[in-house]
């Protein structure tokens, strides 16, 4: 392809250009195609992207990362960062921190938004599996579940609290990678310095998110010395600092990082939540709406601490915490901070914590005729890999641990690859069931049983209420969108696959699976599967 068709099919793509400054490597750029946005803070946004121009050389950041989705965080109200910080934060590598690529600049963002000016961006690792405060909020939690992040967590502050502190621990920065078994803690972009870690008041907004995990001695430094009454603009409380204060910066310590640290447990075991009582046990509300009149949230949390408030350690979600752990967390958020642990001797009790409970438990698919099958024949299994995740469920890859039972489906399936997929919500009934299982047909997903699976695959635990799962088999090759993204196919390719499409949809619709209806459905002016099935396999393909 000449470098003219090149230069005309990527001339109004969006592209990140770089400097490598802080590596002495050469300038360089590439085009790159929106996704979905994936985060947002009060100025900030974070969006996927999907590299659009592979280049030829190797070392080149467009073809190390063809194969990947990619993120991007426009830094829109950041001011650009130095040749130190930029080397800071893109040298830090650890399996629990997030991975920065590159810094660089953009000049079209998403929803063709133009910049007037190039606005400061930062290349990073893509995490689709959430972040701990969306997990919290959506799934119960058990102990050792929580234990196993929060370990990750003093792991990755461990190693960043060598060279500096973070200023924001909350479980919305804590990113989750695709088989949410793995976490990684993201950059504070409210400080000013990737080595001397200082707030600037002015610079500082204040989200709910935040305000919950600060530590006292965040409070009083932020918020101390603010005249309660000065608070009339929305400008004025958004930053949270009169106008005719005199700016100092704020050093952040790591002993506050501690306290955030406790905080997130409660987090975790509070369904994302982090709740404050009163001294005479009464939870607290603090008033976020920047249209009113009342003090900053955080000066209003400030306030209620110097009354003797503190966060509930006595909830009912809290109590589920065993007597060690919640040592632990008493620990990090006690009012000195000098007398909070350091983040090494947090990730060792956690470790330490873990190895005294119970090993985990071999995971197995209870399944027979009837359902629920309390009483169903147990299918022993390794998960292999985590494979696919939806609305309606997760998808994993796995092979059989025993296979000697002739009767068992683990014998008559013994070297077939299979699946198991894991339903988020509900439970098939019998009617439902015996359909799934009957389906025959070589253009259909074949399934194979059904039944309740006792045991959580990510973290080997009990669950408090077994979901149902489903023994299928596996396909390894993909799915058509991927295949379509990722090749050119020509006509005869797509006919092939259009007419397999059809032949599986006509033996579907045969058997009444497109609806609940009892007689066949037919729209006017269009072709049933059938007829769809019978034309593709001539080649013909009718409006």
């Amino acid at each position: 392809m000449s470098d003219d068709v090149v230069k005309g099919e990527f001339q109004h793509r969006p592209y990140f250009s770089y400097s490598n400054r802080s590596n002495g490597g050469l300038p360089g750029k590439f085009h790159f195609d929106w996704r979905e946005q994936t985060g947002s803070g009060l100025s900030d946004s974070v969006r996927v992207i999907q590299i659009a121009d592979n280049s030829p050389y190797p070392e080149a950041v467009a073809f190390r990362y063809k194969s990947q989705k990619l993120a991007v965080k426009i830094l829109k109200s950041q001011r650009l960062l130095t040749v130190n910080e930029e080397k800071a934060l893109l040298s830090r590598r650890h399996s629990n921190l997030v991975e920065y690529l590159l810094y660089g600049e953009i000049m079209n963002g998403p929803d063709n938004e133009s910049f007037i000016n190039p606005v400061a961006s930062i290349l990073m690792a893509y995490y689709p599996g959430g972040n701990l405060n969306s997990l919290a909020t959506e799934h119960f939690l058990t102990e050792w579940e929580i234990c196993w992040f929060m370990r990750q967590v003093a792991n990755g502050l461990a190693y960043l609290h060598a060279a500096m502190a973070h200023g924001d621990i909350k479980g919305a920065k804590i990113f989750l990678t695709d088989d949410r078994l793995s976490c990684r803690i993201g950059e504070n972009w409210k400080l000013d310095s990737s080595t001397d870690r200082t707030i600037s008041r002015r610079r500082y907004q204040v989200n709910s998110g935040s305000v919950w995990h600060m530590s006292p001695e965040m409070l009083i430094n932020i918020f101390g010395d603010m005249n309660t009454t000065n608070f009339s603009t929305n400008i004025g409380r958004a930053v949270g600092t009169p106008f005719n204060r005199i700016e100092k910066p704020i050093r952040v310590e790591r002993a506050s990082d501690i306290w955030s640290f406790g905080c997130l447990a409660l987090e975790m075991f509070n369904k994302g939540v982090v709740q404050y009582v009163s001294s005479k046990g009464k939870p607290l509300q603090l008033d976020f709406n920047n249209n009113s009149r009342d003090p900053p949230a955080g000066l209003q949390l400030l306030q209620h601490v110097k009354k003797g408030a503190h966060p509930d350690l006595s909830s009912t979600d809290s109590q589920r915490m065993s007597a060690p752990l919640k040592d632990i967390v008493k620990h990090c958020l006690s009012s000195k901070s000098a007398d909070r642990p350091v983040a090494t001797e947090l990730a060792v009790a956690l470790e330490n914590l873990m190895n005294r409970a119970h090993l985990p438990s071999q995971p197995h698919l209870i399944y027979s005729t009837v359902d629920p099958c309390e009483e169903g024949l147990k299918l022993y299994f390794r998960a292999k890999k985590h494979i696919g995740q939806g609305s309606f469920g997760d998808v994993y890859a796995i092979e059989f641990t025993d296979n000697n039972d002739p009767q068992k489906v683990t014998f008559t399936h013994r070297n077939n690859q299979l699946a198991l997929k894991v339903l988020r919500w509900g439970k098939l009934d019998i009617m439902h069931k015996t359909a799934l299982l009957s389906l025959d047909h070589p253009n259909i997903v074949r399934y194979i049983c059904s039944g309740i699976l006792p045991i959580d695959l990510q973290f080997g635990r009990p669950y408090p209420s077994p979901p149902t799962a489903v023994l299928m088999e596996y396909y390894s090759g993909g799915d058509l969108n991927k295949l379509a993204k990722h090749e050119n196919l020509n006509n005869e390719d797509i006919l092939r696959y259009l007419r397999q499409i059809a032949d599986g949809l006509s033996y579907l619709h045969a058997r009444q699976f497109s609806s609940q209806q009892r007689e066949p459905i037919i729209h006017a002016g269009r072709p049933n599967a059938a007829e769809l099935a019978s034309a593709l396999s001539k080649g013909i393909v009718a409006d």
